[in-house]
């Protein structure tokens, strides 16, 4: 039952990283006031929880203001989920908890593994499920702190932005999620290495724009604007009058919906307006270049964690995948050019002259450019590991007849 150096040396990685992620998972210190400020309306803020010290919200001064920790989703919370849960925000808390959730499973396996003697006719299979479940769980958290990162000390969030400092949840969050990172035993050339790489950047950068509604964004400076942004499949307005009523509008929208709500009265009534033929095509492509990198994404995961070179449809693979992430980038293309002619074009959404492309919108053209990088990269790939194999089999070739003469 003894254990390699690097079986040992796996084990306590996974324990560190587990101790490590539950506690970020768990504390409400991702983001808090310096101290500098003797009233701070904002105290401290985890996945989970947030603390208060007399907020209120800055865009409708309600009567009420918030005191003490309290869960985020605690039901007097409701005014302000907006303002607390923004798109960035749950995000992070979505990668997060799929981290704790796949590290929880891995660190169960794990102990599996010291218990199971090598002799075990699932032993192989046992260390390649948890060396997959720890990539997946260090992916996942990776992309939550990224986002986090990027985010969480932006000055569109918590009051006294330049007071606010990550914190040390966070940077447990960061160390924990280092530790699940699990070796590279492929022969990979450096092409495919940076290739997956650059894929999950894009794949990461596609995944959030398909899903945040910020492609089109009315400056929120401008007092009585009706829009306040919208993306593939959510619109928000802060007030927008029903378009087939121009003269006299009798019904007025407000908030956040789906673009297909079939619960909000009216709102079917418009779908026209609200879906133009190019925001349909935008739609489709970019949905398409979503799909096939999640093809592409398990497929690397299959390349990179089960397959070696002398897997006989190793190449075929490998040339799979640049293909499948080739479609996706023109696809992407595609629709952030659509959007880029006709989404801020004057005949469409209020307020045009005071609309501008958001970062869900820049996050695309990013994912669509980096995805055609990664088909490019993994096409090399895939012509590097032909010339070798074509090398290898005019050795062997050689060898044998050197051997016969």
């Amino acid at each position: 039952m003894g254990k390699t150096r690097t079986g040992k040396a796996a084990v306590v990685c996974t324990a560190v990283a587990f101790v490590l992620v539950v506690i970020a998972f768990t504390t409400p210190n991702w983001l808090e006031t310096d101290g500098k400020l003797d009233n701070p309306q904002f105290v401290k803020i985890g996945l989970w929880q947030v603390c208060f010290r007399g907020f209120q919200d800055p865009r409708h001064l309600y009567d009420t203001r918030f005191y003490g920790c309290w869960w985020v989703f605690e039901e007097e919370y409701y005014i302000i989920h907006d303002i607390l849960l923004p798109d960035f925000f749950v995000a992070t808390q979505f990668f997060f908890t799929l981290c704790f959730t796949l590290l929880l499973i891995g660190s169960f396996l794990t102990i599996l593994y010291t218990c199971c003697s090598r002799q075990h006719d699932k032993y192989q299979l046992l260390l390649w499920t948890i060396g997959g479940n720890l990539t997946l769980a260090g992916i996942c958290g990776v992309i939550s702190v990224i986002i986090f990162g990027a985010r969480g000390d932006g000055r569109d969030w918590m009051p006294n932005w330049e007071h606010n400092d990550i914190s040390w949840s966070f940077a447990l969050a960061v160390v924990g999620r280092s530790s699940t990172r699990s070796g590279d035993m492929k022969k990979r050339s450096l092409s495919g290495n940076v290739g997956v790489g650059v894929f999950l950047v894009g794949f990461v950068c596609v995944c959030v724009a398909f899903g945040t509604p910020s492609w089109l964004v009315s400056d929120p400076r401008i007092v009585g604007a009706q829009l306040d942004r919208l993306g593939l499949w959510r619109h928000c307005f802060r007030s927008l009058p029903n378009p087939q009523e121009s003269d006299a509008p009798r019904r007025f929208f407000v908030g956040c919906r789906w673009v297909y709500d079939p619960f909000t009265a009216g709102y079917s009534e418009i779908r026209g307006f609200l879906l133009p033929p190019f925001m349909i095509a935008t739609q489709v492509f970019f949905t398409i270049c979503f799909l096939l990198g999640l093809v592409s994404f398990f497929l690397i995961l299959l390349f990179t964690l089960c397959c070696d070179p002398e897997r006989k449809r190793y190449i075929e693979l490998i040339t799979i995948i640049g293909y499948l992430l080739l479609g996706s980038g023109i696809s992407g293309g595609i629709a952030v050019i659509v959007f880029a002619c006709l989404g801020n074009a004057n005949g469409w959404m209020p307020g045009h002259a005071n609309n501008y492309l958001g970062w869900s919108f820049a996050l695309a053209v990013i994912g669509s450019v980096l995805m055609l990088i990664a088909s490019g990269l993994l096409l090399v790939e895939a012509n590097v590991q032909r010339k070798k194999r074509d090398y290898l089999k005019e050795s062997q070739m050689r060898f044998q007849l050197e051997s016969r003469a």
